[in-house]
């Protein structure tokens, strides 16, 4: 399941929800963007069991054709390839993130352009990863195949 590079985003991973221990992230609201269908409320993202991604807003805003149905439906989904070569795929985007004032965010590590749930962290851990700020690719992809990722040109705050 690995896509063409030039689709992908590189990028620095970090957690939304919880916290690398798994207590309640101070800054998230714990509540996602984007409806779970089997219960028909938002997702609840500050939980051990999730296993999902928040993907920046321009990027959700500005690539054509990724709906809010598409999402919703789990036909609109996020494959990762860290760089031990492990991937996970088909993963639920329950939120929009990350992000600030509209910006995309940029550390010394690299641009912070997806976080994930604590489960999500915690499985890429078993295979060797470190739980905080992994560097990995990802692809947004439609029905199996991968999306042209648009809004990667918006500015960006240095944190």
């Amino acid at each position: 399941m690995i896509f063409d590079p030039a689709l992908g985003v590189n990028c620095v991973m970090t957690i939304f929800g919880l916290n690398y221990n798994a207590s309640r992230d101070a800054g998230d609201n714990g509540i996602g963007a984007f409806e779970n269908q089997q219960t028909g409320q938002l997702y609840r993202t500050a939980n051990k069991t999730l296993v999902a991604v928040s993907i920046p807003i321009p990027f959700y805003e500005e690539t054509p054709d990724l709906s809010r149905a598409d999402i919703e439906s789990g036909r609109a989904t996020c494959v990762i390839q860290d760089q031990r070569g492990n991937v996970f795929g088909d993963l639920l985007i329950a939120d929009l993130g990350p992000g600030k004032d509209g910006k995309l965010i940029r550390a010394e590590d690299g641009p912070h352009l997806l976080d994930r749930t604590w489960k999500l962290c915690w499985m890429m851990a078993q295979k060797g990863n470190p739980m905080d700020n992994v560097k990995a690719t990802f692809w947004l992809v439609k029905d199996g195949q991968a999306y042209t990722i648009h809004g990667q040109d918006t500015p960006y705050i240095t944190v």
